[in-house]
């Protein structure tokens, strides 16, 4: 028998890639091997300096919100700027009262179709808020009736790729890092001419990041042929989000399994909410 097949829950299409490269793994609240650290290797630090992270970002949340209403739902729950085709942006979801559901990335990613990736442990907690914001009836009629919310963390690899040297790695799949997204921007990408991915470009604690949707067919391939490049680490997805905490002021406060609340005027200053209060929970502030 596998060593896979001996471990419970999902395992990933790039366990056995991990294992080679002496990773260590923990168990996320999806029942998914999430990579931890692969040992000794150059400070995070100096990789985000001067070269390229790479992570397996499975056990990440990635919930698809999908139908008709997209658009006004998604006005509704996430607190940024609504996200226009094409377009992604870290942005808040409240709770009615006010407190922090979670702080995911969303990405419009087609006219009746928004994705929200979510690595922090509060996961659960906006994909069971989102669900409940979905199916909202009052007086038997149903804002967002047509809309579907649903997790398909399994669906698709996904893949990070974090660092200042990031969007000439990525760019040399597609001709130059002038054919990747521009922060702030989702695409859909063919590497190499042959590999479909959708690539979501951020800006993450002052360097360019990138978040692929690999099938799972291409994804062993296309992660050994990342980590061909010179300054591109292998690195764990919690090493990855420790190092995002230093950078990121509101991720520390993702990491609480309680309430969370933060303060309106530190969203702003972050620019995380939309000036007006038209959001779910914006009132509660």
């Amino acid at each position: 028998m596998a060593e896979k097949d001996k471990l419970p829950g999902v395992v990933g299409p790039l366990y056995e890639e991990h294992l080679l490269l002496g990773a260590t793994f923990e168990r996320t609240e999806l029942g998914a091997l999430r990579t931890v650290a692969y040992g000794a290797s150059a400070p995070v630090a100096e990789s985000l300096e001067d070269g390229t992270l790479l992570a397996d970002a499975t056990g990440m949340r990635m919930l698809l919100a999908s139908g008709d209403p997209v658009a006004t739902f998604g006005e509704a729950a996430f607190a940024a700027e609504p996200l226009a085709v094409g377009h992604a942006v870290f942005s808040p979801v409240f709770l009615g009262d006010g407190a922090v559901a979670s702080i995911p990335l969303a990405a419009r990613t087609g006219d009746h179709e928004l994705l929200a990736f979510d690595a922090s442990p509060r996961g659960g907690v906006l994909s069971a808020w989102l669900t409940f914001v979905a199916s909202i009836e009052q007086g038997g009629f149903r804002p967002y009736e047509g809309l579907e919310v649903e997790d398909v963390s399994h669906d698709l690899v996904p893949l990070v790729l974090w660092g200042n040297d990031s969007p000439r790695v990525l760019g040399d799949y597609v001709g130059g890092a002038g054919a990747l997204p521009r922060a702030g921007r989702v695409a859909n990408l063919m590497l190499d001419g042959h590999i479909p991915v959708v690539a979501c470009a951020v800006e993450l604690g002052g360097a360019p990041l990138y978040v692929m949707l690999v099938p799972p067919d291409f994804a062993r391939v296309l992660w050994r042929s990342l980590l061909s490049f010179r300054g591109v680490r292998p690195t764990g997805l919690a090493e990855l989000w420790d190092a995002a905490r230093e950078r990121v002021p509101w991720l520390e406060a993702m990491q609480k399994p309680d309430r969370v609340r933060l303060e309106r005027a530190d969203l702003l200053e972050w620019g995380l909410i939309r000036p007006s209060a038209d959001f779910i929970g914006g009132r509660a502030l």
